[in-house]
C-alpha cells in the first residue's frame, strides 16, 4: 500500500481523520449490527430439534451447516445463567454467545457474551 492510501485509510466517512477511539467505535458498531443480523436468522430459523439434558431441561439445538446452534428460553433455562433468551453459536469451538430479557426481540437490553472473529457466519447471514 503506498503512502496515499496509507493515509486514506486513517480519514473517516466525514472526510476528518479517524482517530483511533473512532476507528474502535466503528468497529463495535459493525460488530454490533452484525451481531444482531445473527440473533434476527438464529431466530428465523424454522428447523430446531427440541432436546433433553441429563438433569432433564429442555433446550432447542439446529445445524447449519458446520454451526451447532443451541437457544433458550425462560422455559428452558440455562443452570448459572439467567432466566433469559439466548444463543449460543459453535463452529469446533463456541464463537458466539448472546443474552436478552425475556420479551420482545427489539428490547435494547442484551449481552455479548462472545463473539469470535472469522467468517463463520456466513451460513447466517451472507458474505457480509
Amino acid at each position: 500500500m503506498d503512502a496515499r492510501n496509507r493515509a486514506l485509510a486513517f480519514v473517516d466517512d466525514d472526510g476528518r481523520w479517524a482517530t483511533l477511539s473512532t476507528m474502535r467505535r466503528r468497529r463495535n458498531r459493525n460488530r454490533l449490527e452484525l451481531a444482531l443480523r445473527i440473533r434476527e436468522a438464529v431466530l428465523a430459523f424454522p428447523h430446531w430439534r427440541i432436546e433433553t439434558t441429563h438433569l432433564g431441561t429442555e433446550f432447542m439445538r439446529a445445524t447449519i451447516g458446520e454451526l451447532e446452534i443451541v437457544r433458550t428460553t425462560p422455559a428452558t433455562p440455562d443452570f448459572g445463567a439467567p432466566a433469559s433468551n439466548g444463543i449460543d453459536i459453535w463452529a469446533g469451538r463456541k464463537v458466539f454467545s448472546m443474552w436478552w430479557p425475556d420479551g420482545d426481540v427489539d428490547d435494547d437490553e442484551f449481552e455479548i457474551v462472545a463473539f469470535a472473529t472469522g467468517d463463520w457466519f456466513a451460513p447466517l447471514v451472507g458474505g457480509c
